[in-house]
């Protein structure tokens, strides 16, 4: 049988390999010969295959589907990011990427067979509903997701402005899956989405009487809240910061939570924006010499090195994001505070008809190959890139290039321990604030900002400095969901698995008292929905205010409104607040100065002095 020419090209390369390896590396040389039949048994089979199938398989074969198929299969050992688009998928991705269309805001990748949300972009369908980081999609209209296409994926989610799509996600934590309906809309994104002092006096509309002590600490800390490294992320954050400045700020929040990331040169223009000149931000690495490179800081700082930094981020800040906080962290520039990254640190590279030939890749004019071809490295030298498990037909795939989460690196600055596993490790951690499932029932069939339209309606000049969210609104908020005007049905957590369990009885033919004993376990989940409110109302509250906040008094209101149950803000603040403590924490000096018994615990300071 005749290999093709392609085939014979990696034989022969073989070949040179162990004829130069010598007598001194006879087991190389052993182990490249095995390599060797291997290539050309593997070869030789998948040949006979292609044939027996051509030739007896019951129905006729399209060969070209077949030929996509092995490529498909090929695919599958790779990790979740590569990928081979035919022109067929090219032009499916092309009809709904060209022109006007609508989406939802999320940013997806595959995880454990499913796409699953990154972040629901600010102020966009998906995040109006309540999606969030870790959602599965595991439905769309009723259809499975499982090992589908992402490009796929993103088709079906993607539609004209103004129509519908239904999906059905697994959220970790929740037992049951959640239904939702989502409008598509244009989404334009924004980079900052807001820039300005956790506590600002001078602000019109201040939500005072709702506004807790400690977020009044911040008067002189300057808050940005960047949501995407999308084009010009770079010029809107340094215009945003060049703003706090003159207003007076001393020291910096930059918040990266649910910050999908975007394109690496506005990753490396707002890292920048942080670090010294020279200072290196990310590095790259894969198995050619071609994929290396290293980037660092080309011009001095907006913002002075003495002045104090936090950076804010979550499981779902990735790519970009896990960048700029490795590279702030590891040059010991600030203080990483919430909850471990993503760890999305690969690189991926398209090559076609045109890119492909560069590299001695004969593809076809229509094809495109995207490849994961070098991850990302902190300064430090840990893997951003987390290992991901995709099953292909010979077992787990992962990502071998994050080490044990026990391997320790040392911060280029101040040597201070910084530990690898993939994604960004934090510097003080921050448990989630979880609600409970009633809530997010609730944001999913959108009643919360369904009851703050009913609510400005119904009072139209309410006094932004003494207004906030009372027991009557409370109370108000619950009879607005019992009405079944607004058709929320409480579906309590349990109920589904107890109506699999009766009609598994039902085929078992049980007993008349057990199906009465189900019925009774039924009857009191649904009785817990007075408990269950009780347990959602300080999340509710917090939703509430920031719901008819917004449409009250507009965006900033909003955004205020939500720094009221921002614990990853509020741990912030006690750093920033407190010098011997951001100093402590971040190591500056050899040695922790004295603590200071006349120091203020929310007295703001002032590194710069």
């Amino acid at each position: 049988m005749a290999l093709r020419r392609r085939d014979w090209g990696w034989l022969a390369l073989m070949a040179v390999v162990v004829i130069w390896g010598g007598q001194v590396f006879n087991h190389v040389e052993a182990t490249a010969q095995d390599a060797y039949g291997s290539i050309a048994q593997a070869a030789d089979d998948r040949y006979e295959v292609e044939r027996a199938i051509m030739r007896y398989y019951v129905e006729e074969v399209d060969p070209a589907k077949l030929q996509l198929a092995e490529i498909d299969g090929m695919m599958n050992e790779l990790d979740t990011f590569s990928d081979f688009l035919n022109e067929q998928e090219q032009e499916e991705l092309r009809t709904t990427t060209e022109g006007a269309f609508g989406g939802l805001g999320i940013e997806i990748y595959v995880v454990s067979h499913y796409p699953t949300v990154m972040a629901p972009l600010e102020e966009t369908p998906a995040w109006e509903v309540g999606l969030q980081p870790g959602d599965q999609i595991i439905k769309i209209e009723g259809e499975s997701t499982r090992d589908v296409n992402l490009d796929v994926v993103v088709s079906k989610l993607r539609g004209v402005p103004g129509t519908a799509v239904n999906i059905t996600i697994a959220r970790p934590g929740v037992s049951e899956p959640m239904d939702f309906h989502i409008v598509r809309a244009i989404i334009q994104i924004h980079s900052v989405t807001f820039a300005g002092m956790v506590w600002d006096p001078r602000a019109p509309n201040l939500l005072l009487a709702a506004t807790p002590d400690w977020v009044r600490s911040g008067e002189h800390v300057g808050y940005l809240r960047l949501r995407a490294f999308s084009r010009g992320a770079t010029d809107e954050t340094r215009a945003a910061l060049d703003d706090l400045r003159a207003g007076g700020a001393r020291g910096i929040i930059l918040d990266l939570r649910s910050n999908p990331g975007g394109l690496l040169e506005e990753a490396r223009g707002v890292a920048d924006l942080f670090l010294p000149k020279g200072q290196l931000i990310v590095w790259t690495k894969g198995r050619v010499r071609s994929s290396e490179q290293r980037l660092f800081s080309q011009r001095d700082p907006e913002i002075p090195p003495t002045t104090p930094l936090v950076v804010l981020v979550d499981e779902g800040s990735a790519s970009a994001s896990e960048i700029v906080a490795g590279a702030i962290q590891d040059n010991d520039r600030g203080l990483v505070i919430g909850r471990s990254t993503y760890g999305k640190g690969s690189v991926q590279t398209v090559y076609n008809a045109e890119f492909g030939a560069r590299y001695g890749l004969d593809f076809s004019e229509h094809a495109v190959l995207k490849l994961t071809t070098a991850y990302y490295y902190s300064p430090s030298g840990r893997a951003i890139h987390k290992p991901r498990w995709r099953e292909g037909a010979r077992g787990a795939v992962v990502s071998k290039a994050a080490g044990d989460t026990a391997t320790e690196y040392r911060t280029t600055v101040r040597g201070r321990v910084v530990h690898g596993g993939g994604g960004i490790s934090v510097d003080v951690q921050v448990p989630p604030d979880v609600p409970p499932p009633l809530y997010w029932q609730l944001r999913s069939q959108r009643v919360p900002f369904n009851f703050a339209i009913d609510y400005v309606v119904k009072h139209p000049n309410p006094n932004a400095r003494t207004f906030t969210i009372t027991d009557d609104i409370l109370a108000g908020f619950e009879r607005f969901v019992a009405d079944s005007a607004h058709e929320f049905k409480y579906e309590p957590q349990g109920l589904r698995e107890l109506d699999e369990l009766q009609k598994s009885l039902r085929v078992a033919q049980s007993d008349s008292s057990v199906f009465s004993e189900v019925n009774r376990l039924k009857t009191m989940l649904q009785n817990q929905e007075a408990s269950q409110f009780a347990r959602t109302r300080p999340y509710m509250s917090a939703r509430l205010l920031s719901e008819i906040g917004g449409r009250v008094w507009g965006r900033n209101a909003r955004v205020r409104a939500e720094f009221v149950r921002d614990w990853g803000l509020k741990e912030a603040l006690t750093y920033l607040n407190n010098e011997t403590r951001y100093v402590n924490q971040l190591a500056l000096s050899p040695s922790a100065p004295p603590e200071r018994d006349d120091e203020p615990p929310d007295a703001m300071f002032d590194m710069s002095r």
